[in-house]
């Protein structure tokens, strides 16, 4: 029943992406400083690697919807967004099964330390994507 929900979610969170995303970029886009040529380098992005977003999207919190309206919005053919976005949830859904089961009375203490190493993981992983960034930025410009 969890693999079916998130797959319900995503699935929803996509087609609303594909239905209404450029519509509501076209209308409130200016706002949010994207413009035709930001959505069409999202829409490369996703053709090369944004795909994995929607597989390890899953353990970031609003990530999987957020990254499946933008997949639904730039047009990212179904099948290959279902393979990505219902594998991930899978391997999410059996995740916190096994967690469940394994650590059992135990989740609560397992829960704080694990908490612990997402954040470290988390700021770790954002650190290293802003130097990637603006080395590339720097480097662009020399």
């Amino acid at each position: 029943m969890a693999f079916l929900g998130s797959m319900s979610g995503i699935t929803i969170s996509y087609f609303l992406g594909r239905i209404y995303g450029l519509k509501l970029i076209h209308k409130y886009g200016r706002y949010f400083h994207l413009s035709e040529e930001r959505f069409r380098k999202v829409h490369n992005w996703f053709e090369r690697s944004g795909r994995w977003s929607l597989f390890f999207g899953y353990y970031v919190a609003g990530v999987r919807h957020f990254t499946a309206m933008i997949a639904g919005a730039s047009d990212l053919e179904y099948p290959v967004f279902a393979c990505f976005a219902y594998g991930g949830a899978c391997v999410w859904v059996l995740t916190f099964l096994s967690l469940g089961f394994f650590l059992g009375d135990q989740w609560e203490a397992a829960s704080k330390n694990i908490h612990g190493y997402m954040v470290t993981g988390a700021v770790a992983i954002g650190v290293i994507l802003g130097v990637y960034f603006l080395a590339r930025r720097i480097l662009k410009r020399s």
